[in-house]
């Protein structure tokens, strides 16, 4: 595992110390994007028995790479917004949706303005909404897998403009582990609730004021780890703890599909709890000197993870439409895999990242990029 981070390229004002943490964002995004593609690719049978077995995760809970995603995003995201807090006193809102605007963007106008071109549906099924963050809301024709960016967006915002709020009423940000938890209590409740008032499955899935629970588990981590680092730590130690979470997400979420109303109310939550065990039992693990080849390739695959997450569903759907009964399964599952993650890193190194090292540097951070 190269000790230097260097993947796909290093921000230069990153620093030796923060390495370890990058290669383990780099890691859980690795398995959160392979949960995330193996649901719309895996289910299939290759004929092979070792290889089915190496897809079934994805098939059968991939989606739930969506919910590690959501954990990882609030305690990356969070911590840049606690930081700021605790270095400045306040947060520079225009200066935090600029650098997001500049992360996020320059790769979804790419893949927005593809779509049309592709002429894979009419512009208003899909273009507006996607590119205002509603399309979790509307009903859009295609790349409905977007929606989770709507949800992560919904949250900042409503999350920034809120600490604008308690700073304006002087309020302390000691408030917000308060908040936080709240929020991850009342999810499986507010979907209960709208389960019973006929919200369909789909619903409870995307919206975001049902979805809100994985980002605020992972902010609240961020939180812990700025302001009250010992409790951090106290919690950090509670490997039992996070093992038996970790077991008892997976047994779930692999047993109880989000499409029954166990699984729709509380599924989503027991992802978070997953998510949340393994981010917490990987933190400072060393894991990337003790398996230096796997945690290379899922490195690898987590910094291209945004484009790929973008992009696997037109390259697989293209692929399946052209070569399906042409060639065996397992070569198609195989050229799905590949040609996805090469056309992603291609956007990665030509797009992505030069955009997010002009953002670095009219904007920078004044700690190690997170990529978030």
């Amino acid at each position: 595992m190269p000790r230097d981070g260097k993947l796909l390229g290093k921000p230069e004002h990153e620093t030796s110390a923060s390495v370890p943490a990058l290669i383990l964002t780099a890691i859980l995004r690795g398995i959160a994007i392979l949960l995330a593609v193996g649901w719309h690719v895996n289910h299939v049978d290759t004929g092979m028995a070792w290889l089915n077995l190496l897809l079934w995760p994805g098939a059968r809970f991939g989606w739930a790479g969506v919910d590690l995603f959501f954990v990882l995003s609030g305690f990356l995201v969070g911590r840049l917004i606690f930081r700021e807090i605790d270095r400045t006193g306040t947060l520079d809102l225009r200066r935090f949706f600029l650098r997001r605007v500049l992360r996020l963007w320059p790769v979804l106008y790419l893949f927005l303005i593809a779509m049309a071109f592709s002429g894979a549906a009419p512009l208003r099924e899909f273009f507006w909404q996607i590119a205002l963050h509603i399309q979790n809301y509307a009903d859009v024709s295609v790349a409905t897998h977007s929606w989770s960016l709507a949800v992560e967006e919904h949250f900042y915002l409503i999350f920034a403009l809120g600490l604008t709020v308690l700073f304006a009423f002087k309020k302390q940000v000691t408030l917000l582990p308060g908040i936080f938890v709240g929020i991850i209590v009342l999810s499986p409740v507010l979907r209960g609730l709208g389960f019973w008032l006929g919200a369909d499955f789909v619903q409870l899935q995307q919206q975001t004021h049902y979805r809100l629970d994985g980002i605020s588990a992972g902010a609240l981590l961020a939180y812990l780890t700025v302001f009250k680092p010992d409790v951090f730590k106290r919690v950090h130690q509670q490997k039992v703890l996070q093992v038996l979470g970790l077991i008892a997400g997976v047994i779930f979420v692999s047993m109880v599909s989000k499409n029954t109303p166990a699984g729709a109310i509380i599924g989503y939550s027991m992802a978070a709890l997953g998510g949340t065990s393994a981010l917490l039992l990987l933190h400072q693990s060393g894991i990337e000197r003790h398996l230096p080849r796997l945690c290379f390739a899922l490195s690898f695959v987590g910094l291209i993870s945004y484009p790929l997450y973008l992009w696997h569903v037109p390259v697989v759907r293209i692929l399946e439409i052209g070569l399906h009964g042409k060639i065996p399964v397992w070569a198609l599952v195989v050229l799905q895999y590949s040609l996805s993650i090469l056309f992603s890193y291609v956007v990665t190194r030509v797009l992505e990242r030069p955009m997010m090292a002009l953002r670095d540097k009219i904007m920078p951070t004044g700690h190690a990029s997170v990529s978030a």
